[in-house]
């Protein structure tokens, strides 16, 4: 049970050093949160432009 006053860790990746610095290092966190959104966006925008695109079947 985790009390008042307790250091909680952030366990975002699988990689401990990671987490450990995305924990002590608010800048870090804050970084890493901005890259992972514009990443997001960038996957999803390319998603959308292939969905856009004519299957063209080759036979």
């Amino acid at each position: 049970m985790v009390r008042y006053g307790d250091v909680v860790g952030l366990h975002l990746s699988q990689i401990t050093e990671a987490d450990e610095l995305l924990t002590n290092d608010p800048l870090a966190l804050l970084i890493g949160m901005v890259l992972d959104q514009r990443v997001s966006e960038r996957t999803n925008a390319l998603l959308a432009a292939r969905q856009e695109q004519p299957t063209v079947r080759r036979g």
